[in-house]
């Protein structure tokens, strides 16, 4: 008999399009798998007399597959949200691990700028300490004797050789200190052009002779990610392959342990979402905690396309698409000041907003997806029923933003913790 259980999934990334390099695979966590190759059977239209189908062809062989999971900081989400949002680690040198900003013993003075700004400084003999950082990206601070010092913060420049930041100011304003070593981390990045693709193996081990499925040239088509209150973070990823294989040897020449990161969720005081005017950046966009949510839903689809010749029953290459992540946001209504805000916006001039949405576990790794500039399409007023509360849902959709130092983006992915 076959267990479940003992299935087993795995995947590499790969350094050549559908081509598995045979290298150290790394084993997943998931609540679910939906690997399939299908095949696409054709009938004949001729006319007939006896009223019976002739046989039909296979004209077309698919390769798709999906994840059920539930977050945490593990290789795996670093992997394929890179590969959703079509990033490219060449620009954010930072994403990948082991390139993240991770410094522990950084020498860093802060200072007070005129305006909204304060500034961290690199004193060290290199000072080049933020050299990569973006404008735009989220940045995090520890260590300082001011604790208003510490945190994370939001950049809005950088000295061209990376000797300092300017970051928005806490919510207790930052006080000006020679900075003792302290620890300096970031790790960012954005949706661009870059198309990243996997090999999956997917092992029946069960099975008196395990049995092994390998899927090739798999990109990530969709992320779905649900922030519920008093409910783990849980999400899933869909793909779309080029090649399959299948057989009694496996795949891989090792494997990497499944990761034991501690899972997010939206309960604990854990998860929470900011609001700002999605108009501007930084100093002149003010993040607010929207207050009363119920439920947070971050939707990308529509990413990849099979791209087919003549000759090839399976797909020959696969496509990037443009997209515009979803979000979902369902708060309590609480008073109709809310709702005219809202109402006004997405009916009379088109109202965006910037949506910022943090979670993170108790061993301090998190995420911090940021959405810089997102239309709101829908805002509805249920009647409701019978003992039920009454619920705001808002949905709205990212569109493309340029930000002050020229870049341009929809959705920037944050992320801080060791990854395993």
């Amino acid at each position: 008999m076959s267990d479940a259980n003992q299935v087993r999934m795995s995947y590499v990334k790969e350094a050549t399009f559908n081509t598995n390099p045979a290298g150290a695979f790394q084993i997943v966590r998931y609540t679910g798998s939906g690997f399939t190759p299908a095949g696409t059977a054709t009938e004949s239209g001729q006319i007939n007399s006896h009223l019976m189908k002739d046989d039909p062809q296979l004209t077309d062989m698919s390769v798709t597959g999906s994840q059920d999971i539930e977050l945490s900081m593990a290789q795996q989400f670093v992997d394929w949200i890179q590969s959703v949002v079509s990033g490219d680690v060449a620009t954010y040198t930072l994403w990948e691990g082991g390139s993240e900003l991770s410094e522990t013993a950084a020498t860093v003075d802060v200072s007070v700028e005129a305006g909204p700004a304060y500034r961290y400084t690199d004193t060290d003999v290199s000072a080049d300490l933020f050299v990569d950082i973006k404008v735009g990206q989220w940045i995090h601070f520890d260590g300082f004797t001011n604790a208003q010092n510490n945190g994370y913060f939001e950049v809005l420049a950088v000295e061209g050789s990376g000797a300092y930041v300017e970051v928005t100011a806490a919510s207790t304003p930052q006080v000006a200190e020679v900075g003792d070593p302290i620890t300096v981390r970031a790790s960012m990045i954005r949706n661009g052009t870059t198309r990243t693709s996997f090999t999956f193996e997917q092992a029946y081990l069960s099975l008196a002779t395990p049995y092994y499925s390998e899927f090739r040239g798999c990109v990530a088509d969709s992320m779905s990610l649900s922030f519920q209150a008093n409910s783990l973070v849980t999400g899933s990823f869909g793909f779309v392959g080029a090649g399959f294989g299948k057989g009694t040897s496996d795949y891989a020449t090792s494997y990497t342990s499944a990761p034991t990161t501690q899972l997010m969720n939206a309960g604990s005081c854990r998860t929470v979402i900011y609001e700002g005017t999605g108009a501007a950046q930084g100093a002149t966009d003010t993040l607010a905690t929207a207050t009363k949510v119920m439920g947070i839903d971050l939707s990308i689809d529509g990413r990849a396309r099979p791209l087919n010749v003549v000759g090839n029953p399976f797909s020959d290459n696969v496509g990037l698409n443009s997209f515009a992540p979803e979000l979902a946001i369902t708060q309590y209504f609480t008073d109709g000041a809310a709702y005219d805000a809202f109402y006004d916006e997405v009916t009379c001039s088109g109202g965006f907003k910037k949506y910022v949405i943090e979670t993170w576990d108790t061993a301090g790794a998190r995420y911090i997806f940021t959405f810089p500039h997102v239309f709101l399409d829908g805002v509805t007023l249920p009647a409701g029923a019978l003992d039920a509360d009454l619920e705001l849902p808002i949905t709205g959709r990212a569109c493309r933003f340029v930000n002050t130092a020229g870049a341009e983006y929809a959705i920037q992915v944050d992320r801080f913790g060791a990854l395993t």
